[in-house]
Formats: structure tokens, C-alpha cells, sequence
């Protein structure tokens, strides 16, 4: 087994057993996320269900709604991390909850809906995985709660292995100066755009991984593999 050296594009909790794995590995890491969040202000959308993609969007929602407003809506979460979340601010279970990858969420989530009109709440530059894939006669709208920049102001350098939270991560990543021999996915969306993006750049690796789900537990099972193959 080399010695590893690991980017993870995320802050990670105390409680996070990613964390926990590199610190008992005594694993060389930085773990930042590489965008930056602002709240952009919104109207709240007259549909029955609000399907929000990701903690940000919870947060972002909830900076600037409140708890009341959303009494009136069903609440749909892309997976398990963001309906976790969503529980705890707000203490209400989510109504609908996705498996985080948009090709297993999207027939359940029509039938949870039905006839309903639904409004996706996401950031400026989402990939708006879900709502891409809906059927012409869905009643859905988009709600922009956040702005979401590339970080200019992170001293990257090489690791053995990155793991890749979204694809503007990796943008973020490259544009200040990292680089990696393998890539780790949060989901198929996210090493997809990977793949694309390192085509227009040239940019060469040696693998690129998918986790099965879109959690840090499925991510540190690849790493572990990863780093005992390597």
C-alpha cells in the first residue's frame, strides 16, 4: 500500500467516518469545499411539492423562508444526506426522498406527485439533474435560493486521489491548479461531467470511479479499495 495523499472537495464533520478513516490511516488530506454560497432572493412558488436537491438548497431556503411557509408543501429530497437534513432543521419528514441519482429518482418521484405541480429548488449553476428528465406535461418551476462560485483563493497541488463532491468542484479544482492520478464520484452526474470536462482540457488520469450512492460512506468504500489496489 503507497503513501496517500487526498483531496475531498467538502468540509467534513467531526462525525464524518471519511474523517475518521484518514485520520486513524494517518492519511496525508485536505478536505474544502471549492465554491462559495451567497443567498439570491426568491419568491415562494405557488405548486403543491418543493423538491430540494441538496442541504445547500435547504439552507439557503430556510436563510431566508420560514418554517411556516412551509406548511403548505409536500417536500421531496434528491436523497437520503439531504432529507437527513431537512428533518433536523425543520423537524418534519420529507414527504418523497430520491436515491441522490436522477435516473432512479425520476419515475418513483412521478408517481409520488401525480397530478401535482412541483417547483425544484437549486443553486445559480446546478445541474438540475432531475427536472431535465421530466416529462413535457409536469406543471414544475425552478427556485434559485443560492449563487454558487468557483473559489479563487485555495493553493492546491497533486494528490494520489481526489474525491469529487459535483462537477463545479472539479472545475473549481483544476482552475486552481490541482491535479490527481484517480478521481472518486459522488454519482454517475458528477463523473460524467469529470469525464467531459478532462476531454475539452486534455487532462489525463489514470481511473475514475463512481460510487453506488451519493453518500460519504459509499465514497470511502471506493477509497478503501483504491488505496490498497494502488
Amino acid at each position: 500500500m503507497m503513501k496517500t495523499k487526498v483531496f475531498v472537495s467538502r468540509y467534513l464533520a467531526e462525525e464524518s467516518p471519511l474523517l475518521a478513516y484518514l485520520r486513524s490511516e494517518q492519511i496525508e488530506f485536505q478536505a474544502e469545499s471549492l465554491i462559495a454560497f451567497t443567498d439570491v432572493s426568491f419568491d415562494l412558488p405557488l405548486t403543491d411539492w418543493l423538491f430540494f436537491y441538496s442541504k445547500k438548497g435547504v439552507q439557503h431556503f430556510l436563510n431566508q423562508a420560514a418554517l411556516k411557509d412551509l406548511e403548505s408543501y409536500h417536500i421531496a429530497c434528491y436523497g437520503g444526506g439531504t432529507s437527513r437534513y431537512f428533518e433536523s432543521v425543520t423537524d418534519r419528514t420529507a414527504d418523497f426522498v430520491g436515491t441522490g441519482i436522477s435516473d432512479t429518482t425520476l419515475a418513483p418521484l412521478l408517481d409520488a406527485i401525480g397530478d401535482d405541480s412541483i417547483a425544484f429548488v437549486h443553486g445559480q449553476r446546478s445541474v438540475r439533474a432531475v427536472e431535465k428528465k421530466l416529462p413535457n406535461h409536469i406543471n414544475h418551476s425552478s427556485v434559485v435560493v443560492y449563487d454558487n462560485q468557483q473559489r479563487t483563493d485555495v493553493a492546491l497541488s497533486h494528490y494520489d486521489i481526489a474525491l469529487m463532491t459535483s462537477p463545479m468542484n472539479y472545475r473549481a479544482f483544476i482552475a486552481n491548479g490541482g491535479s490527481t492520478d484517480h478521481i472518486i464520484a459522488i454519482g454517475p452526474t458528477t463523473a460524467a461531467a469529470i469525464e467531459q470536462h478532462n476531454l475539452q482540457k486534455s487532462i489525463e488520469i489514470k481511473s475514475l470511479h463512481s460510487a453506488h450512492s451519493p453518500s460519504e460512506a459509499a465514497m470511502l468504500n471506493l477509497l478503501k479499495s483504491l488505496i490498497w489496489q494502488t
